[in-house]
């Protein structure tokens, strides 16, 4: 179940409309993800494992447009940290 944010995601475990939510709490190059600690303080959830996992990201375009056109980007901060 995907979700539009963070806070929906904790709102789905505790209304049990899902069993688990995958989130990111540390990021090794932007550092901690600050919302997600304060959301674990707010609901009456635990956390119960840890996933390591390397994250890529890919730049999308309009078919056709060559990268030499590419004046900016837009993106999370968080991605855009990493």
């Amino acid at each position: 179940v995907a979700h539009k944010s963070f806070s929906q995601c904790y709102a789905s475990v505790t209304t049990r409309d899902c069993d688990y939510a995958l989130l990111p709490f540390e990021n090794s190059l932007g550092g901690s993800i600050h919302e997600n600690y304060d959301l674990l303080l707010r609901y009456d959830l635990k956390v119960v494992a840890e996933h390591d996992f390397r994250v890529s990201h890919c730049m999308i375009t309009r078919p056709g447009v060559p990268e030499s056109d590419i004046k900016f980007a837009i993106s999370h901060p968080q991605a855009l940290k990493q």
